[in-house]
């Protein structure tokens, strides 16, 4: 796929040149060619962001558990709560 060329003369005329990757995997490369620099440059930029989302999410979970002890604390409570549930 070509796009037209930004800043060119006549800019409507002129094509750029086809992504890289096409030209890579013409010359007998991998399409795929630079996803290692790609996903470690994501892992770095994430490197503060990804854990705390995990521990927000176990942390919820947690909690969740812990209340649901808390609303229905014998067993028949909770088979009760669970037949509510399932109709």
């Amino acid at each position: 796929m070509t796009t037209p060329a930004r800043g060119a003369p006549g800019a409507a005329g002129v094509l750029a040149p086809a992504p890289v990757v096409a030209e890579s995997a013409a010359r007998g490369g991998s399409p795929l060619a630079g996803t290692g620099h790609l996903l470690r440059l994501a892992l770095r930029r994430d490197r503060v962001l990804l854990p705390a989302w995990v521990l927000g999410v176990a942390g919820m979970a947690t909690m969740s558990a812990q209340a649901t002890v808390g609303l229905y604390p014998d067993l028949p409570a909770r088979i009760e709560a669970a037949r509510v549930v399932n109709g």
